[in-house]
């Protein structure tokens, strides 16, 4: 068996372990003479194993031959990469920054808060509607400051916090925020599913056909079924690519 030299990047939090300033990583990689640049979310915990390490420098490492680079967090977005070469960099983030992040995610949060009612009240209905206001100055201060929150540049649950609080916003946000989200996606920072439930609603809202179906109403029986949708017979196709179920399941989440 060829030596390989092992080494693990642990990274301190000062949100979470009270230790260090966080840090967040940047790899980049060269595959087959492509470069290709990858961030991980703040405090990522990264393991990485090749047959020649180097370090450059207190916060630079090279790696080279056979290299693989494991997420061991062990998150619905954990990866596992094999390049040729890699070098991996990290740097320090502001307390302030990893702040914003949290409160992000808190919001997110809020935004269920009286949405998982099943029947909820009027007042339910109230309180959940200045929850949500909060949420997007927040998110709005957020954007403006730190730009799109992704799942690679904030983490999983922010950027699922972001697209809750998108999602429930109104039609002249939605339409500003849209843009970001679909550059995020492009930049593999961002779910395209996400994307995809955006759109729709937007559609829906300027009264044009959508094209995955994901918006619902009660139709004239009682029962739920989608607002109309462009080309309906390719809809299950178009839902495929960006990672959403058949659309007869998704119909079920409705049934009573």
């Amino acid at each position: 068996m060829r030596p390989q030299r092992l080494f693990i990047l642990s990274l301190a939090c000062a949100v979470c372990a009270q230790a260090e300033p966080c840090r967040q990583t940047q790899v980049e990689l060269t595959q087959s003479g492509q470069p290709t640049t990858l961030l991980f979310p703040p405090c990522a915990q990264i393991k990485v194993i090749a047959r020649k390490v180097t370090e450059e420098n207190a916060h630079t490492t090279l790696a080279e031959g056979e290299v693989t680079i494991r997420e061991t967090g062990g998150g619905p977005m954990a990866l596992t990469l094999i390049t040729d070469r890699a070098r991996i960099h990290t740097r320090a983030v502001s307390k302030a920054w990893m702040d914003d992040i949290a409160a992000l995610v808190s919001a997110g949060r809020d935004d269920q808060r009286y949405r998982r009612q099943r029947k909820p009240s009027l007042r339910d209905a109230e309180r959940q509607h200045e929850l949500d206001l909060a949420n997007q100055q927040l998110l709005q201060r957020y954007v403006d400051q730190h730009g799109w929150p992704g799942f690679r540049t904030a983490g999983v649950k922010a950027a699922r916090a972001a697209f809750l609080i998108v999602q429930h916003a109104d039609l002249a946000m939605q339409k500003r925020y849209v843009e970001d989200l679909r550059a995020a996606v492009r930049a593999g920072d961002a779910w395209p599913s996400s994307l995809a439930l955006l759109e729709d609603r937007i559609d829906v809202r300027e009264g044009r056909t959508q094209r995955y179906g994901s918006q619902i109403q009660i139709g004239a029986d009682g029962k739920p079924a989608p607002h109309p949708i462009q080309d309906p017979g390719t809809v299950d196709q178009r839902r495929a690519e960006v990672g959403l179920e058949p659309l007869a399941d998704y119909l079920k989440h409705f049934a009573d």
